[in-house]
């Protein structure tokens, strides 16, 4: 088992002295892969603990992260998450740890709490402080008898209780398509309004146009809108990006995306307006397997009149398509190089329904000097929130489901840890970035 080989090399590393230096213990690690193959991060076979089943589904364990040291030339372990459910295999709890010296130590931790209906009724962060957990922010979630999402409310831990944030309600159609969301902010004795956003739908229900409304102080006003084009597979092939500048409505930028016959996204280009045309900015080119699980992705970014490699993602999965590895590598200018990596763990359970998958988080480069990528397969929009080591909410947005598989996103920051926090689909996923 994965988990019992990494408590080994632990055990190695601290009977033989904590003072150990972290290039001579990451010798012990990969020595220890070598004569474990099985065990490595890049030959990884999913542990079995029960018999599977047509219905069984894989819930993530735990997952490292590693680093590529071009001094050493060898991988390095750095960062570890580890995942825990309840009797239903919600998930309560994602603890990250990262590897200081021979020891793990706490960075931060997530809880949950469910209702009996399984949908999630709080998400609290938390940060060690070096002795103990901090709480750092936590949501609340109310749902109606359908068990759709009504409202939520983000509260602060002021250091003796929680003091309200942002509330957001959220109303459906007959569909059940969600059509406001609704936000107001707390000003220390009520709710005042913030910003609103309108959905559309076709018959097919996808979402044709997404209205950002802001808050006067006296009426709503319009910010801004996405308006959003299908094929006849009701894959999204367009979206386009408009401001408003008082009188009408001025384009600001636009995607374009392309699928194989399998309708799998296999490019998305995105273009600036410059006044009068589209322009070239940057795109992403996907790449599947025979199963149609995402092997590679690479980002390019426009030069005037070619398109030039910045950095890719190259994953491997389990025959049950868990995606088991991750290598991010960038473009020197001749050749990719080794940046990080990582590698997950899962158990497997019967009698689980498929919706129990959720998606993966990907951030890159990381470490990076501001400008990251973001992409989290598979969620119905949500809200996409940084955090710097304080717990200091730095930046915050609203994704639809289209932007998420694709998020371009400068941090004017200064060199520091931060925390990139998606939620959505009552779910949360968090990734530590470093800005150097």
């Amino acid at each position: 088992m994965k988990k019992i080989c990494y408590l080994v090399l632990l055990s190695l590393c601290i009977e033989n002295g904590l003072a150990q230096s972290l290039d001579a213990i990451n010798k012990k690690y990969m020595a220890f892969f070598k004569d474990h193959p099985a065990a490595s991060p890049f030959n990884v076979k999913k542990d079995q603990h029960q018999a599977a089943v047509s219905s069984a589904v894989s819930l993530l364990d735990s997952s490292y992260g590693w680093y590529w040291d071009t001094i050493s030339v060898s991988w390095y372990i750095t960062t570890k998450n580890i995942y825990n459910y309840d009797a239903n295999n919600n998930q309560l709890s994602v603890l990250h740890q990262y590897l200081n010296g021979a020891d793990w130590e706490n960075n931060y931790l997530i809880l949950n709490t469910y209702d009996s209906n399984n949908n999630v009724t709080s998400n609290i962060f938390g940060m060690w402080t070096g002795t103990a957990w901090l709480n750092i922010d936590r949501t609340l979630f109310y749902y109606n008898a359908g068990n759709f999402m009504t409202s939520s409310i983000q509260q602060n831990w002021d250091g003796s209780m929680w003091i309200n944030d942002i509330q957001q309600t959220f109303t459906y159609d007959t569909n059940n398509n969600q059509t406001n969301v609704f936000v107001q902010s707390w000003d220390g004795t009520t709710w005042i309004n913030y910003f609103q956003h309108f959905f559309t739908y076709d018959v097919n229900n996808n979402q044709t146009s997404s209205l950002q409304q802001t808050w006067s102080g006296t009426s709503w006003l319009d910010v801004e809108q996405y308006l959003f084009t299908y094929d006849a597979n009701n894959n999204q092939t367009g979206s386009v990006r408009q401001s408003w500048d008082g009188t009408v409505w001025l384009n600001v930028n636009q995607s374009v995306s392309v699928y194989d016959i399998n309708n799998n996204q296999v490019s998305f280009l995105y273009q600036g307006w410059n006044g009068t045309i589209w322009i070239n900015s940057w795109q992403y080119m996907f790449m599947y397997d025979a199963d149609n699980n995402m092997i590679d992705f690479v980002y390019q970014e426009w030069n005037v009149t070619v398109w030039q490699n910045n950095n890719h993602l190259i994953c491997t999965y389990d025959s049950d398509h868990n995606r088991m590895s991750e290598l991010y590598q960038i473009w020197d200018g001749t050749s990719w190089q080794n940046i990080d990596s990582t590698s997950y763990y899962y158990h497997t359970v019967t009698g689980v329904p498929e919706t129990i998958r959720s998606g993966s988080l990907t951030v890159y480069p990381n470490p990076t000097r501001g400008l990251i990528n973001i992409s989290l397969e598979n969620i119905n929009g949500g809200e996409l929130n940084v955090f710097n080591i304080l717990g200091e909410r730095i930046y915050s947005q609203k994704i639809s489901s289209q932007e998420s598989n694709g998020i371009q996103l400068n941090l004017y920051a200064p060199p520091g840890i931060y925390f990139v926090r998606i939620n959505a689909d009552e779910k949360q996923w968090t990734e530590k970035i470093v800005v150097d």
